[in-house]
């Protein structure tokens, strides 16, 4: 079994002195919750917390951890961890404040026994403590579970953390080193202070929110939303899903306003749906820490909107069922088809369902709805054949 030793002992400076390191706040939740992701990541079975009792933020990660499946308990003394961490056991070990956002990291703790190190000079500039000449600890480590066995042989007092540090180094277990980029990109950080906290923040919603491209201009205004206000909104529980089912209840709206023959109007509604899933999917990559960009959920939403601008094209259209569904039918088809065509930038433009809902609502104002729907179809289907033909051309025989 995998155990993992998380601490929530150390005070932050500021705000008073009250808050815990490992509470504060990250992405929408902590930095303890972003330790324990870490730990579920690598398959904990059980987590081992220190802390001076069961504080709401302690009940908070027990009721993440154990839905993640894993076991949790809160210990104030090196007496109480031995019991936890059987012989044949391994235990991954996270300092207090550690920010573990680096994949090359994990891939190293997944593996086995290993001290994660730093080059000494960049890991004590950014706060990591020296363990030799050349290294400076990164702030985690994995370990045999028989080892915990020896805190028996220290004092009362002794920290935990740094005393089983000092055990594995003196097991031999070898330091493994972390690139420099890491800590540049910030994706591996010593938090210490509120405002620690808040530059790794930045730099983290830089990463996941604001990669979107302007040429999407919809996606491009979620992306700044979600980076501007995201992690506030996570705090006051907003979700991912709770907007989804927005997107919907506007699109179905928009959907009823369309048949009510007011069709402009229910394009520009259909917009702000759009724009509400979209913000939607930002969301949910700051949830998954950028592992899960959309999810089958908004996925299918993505298509379930797609089959309502059909719906209300056909509705603005004049004829029979089937040759009013024919034109937005094959406009949105070709809208989907060239992206998978072409890897070019410029589709983020094809692929932006808000901007088409705007320039159709013009067009259904101004009485050319049907002709500039031809005429976007006529276009994306000359270049979807380009696309095609470039590519068998780039294809070797």
């Amino acid at each position: 079994m995998r155990v993992a030793l998380l601490s929530m002992i150390e005070i932050a400076p500021g705000d008073g002195g009250s808050l815990l390191r490992g509470l504060l706040p990250f992405g929408g939740g902590t930095l303890a919750r972003v330790q324990l992701d870490l730990a579920l990541r690598l398959r904990c079975q059980r987590v081992v917390c220190l802390a001076e009792g069961m504080s709401p933020g302690a009940i908070a990660l027990q009721h993440l951890a154990e839905k993640g499946g894993a076991e949790f308990h809160v210990i104030a003394s090196r007496r109480n961890l031995p019991s936890l961490v059987h012989a044949t056991d391994e235990l991954l070990v996270l300092a207090d404040g550690l920010l573990p956002l680096a994949d090359e990291a994990a891939a190293i703790l997944d593996k086995g026994q290993a001290v994660l190190a730093l080059p000494v000079e960049a890991g004590m500039a950014a706060g990591f403590e020296r363990i030799d000449l050349n290294h400076a600890w990164a702030g985690a480590l994995a370990m045999p579970g028989a080892l915990a066995e020896r805190l028996f042989e220290l004092p009362e007092d002794a920290d935990i953390v740094a005393s089983l540090l000092r055990i594995a180094l003196q097991a031999r277990i070898v330091p493994y080193l972390l690139p420099d980029s890491v800590l540049a990109d910030v994706r591996w950080a010593m938090v210490r202070t509120p405002g620690d906290a808040r530059l790794c923040e930045r730099a983290w919603l830089r990463r996941q929110a604001l990669g979107f491209d302007p040429l999407a201009p919809g996606r491009w205004l979620a992306g700044r939303l979600v980076a501007g206000s995201g992690p506030r909104l996570m705090q006051r529980g907003m979700r991912s899903i709770t907007l989804a089912l927005g997107a919907l209840l506007i699109a179905c709206l928009a959907c009823w306003v369309a048949v009510a023959q007011f069709v402009p109007a229910g394009l520009v509604l259909f917009a702000l749906a759009v724009f509400t899933q979209e913000t939607a999917i930002a969301l949910r990559r700051l949830e998954s820490g950028g592992r899960d960009r959309a999810g089958a959920r908004l996925e299918a939403l993505r298509w379930s909107l797609d089959g309502a601008l059909a719906l209300m094209l056909a509705v603005a259209l004049a004829g029979v069922w089937p040759d009013r569904l024919f034109p937005p039918v094959i406009l949105l088809g070709l809208a989907n088809l060239l992206p998978l065509l072409t890897p070019c930038r410029w589709t983020a433009l094809v692929e932006d369902r808000a901007l088409l809902a705007l320039v159709l609502a013009i067009a259904a104002a101004s009485g050319q709805l049907p002709a500039v729907l031809q005429l976007i179809a006529l276009l994306l289907l000359a270049v979807s054949l380009f696309a095609a033909r470039r590519q068998d051309r780039l294809t070797p025989a």
